[in-house]
């Protein structure tokens, strides 16, 4: 999946998150996982980040990205003893925007 994210977008989400009184946002820009034979298995790619980092830049906003290799997935039982726990490779980035 390819989400196109443009320099409006943008201002309509901080302005949404400003109202709601919060200082941060974050918003996922890629998410890739591989099959063993290494065909992607879920694919998410942001299009237009060059264009969204000038405006924040020229805007005063400051950003950075968050990378992570793995997530952890728990199932609990009845009793909330630990039921199975998956690890898979996700790789994710994430656009952190501050105010």
């Amino acid at each position: 999946m390819v989400n196109i994210l443009t320099t409006d977008k943008i201002a309509k989400i901080i302005h949404a998150e400003k109202c709601r009184g919060k200082k941060t946002l974050k918003m996922k820009v890629q998410q890739i996982e591989f099959f063993k034979d290494k065909r992607p298995k879920i694919f998410l790619q942001t299009i237009g980040l060059p264009e969204v980092e000038n405006y924040l830049t020229k805007n005063g906003y400051s950003f950075e990205y968050e990378k992570n290799d793995k997530q952890v997935s728990v199932g609990y039982d009845m009793r909330g003893i630990i039921k199975k726990c998956t690890e898979r490779n996700l790789k994710t980035t994430t656009l952190i925007i501050k105010w």
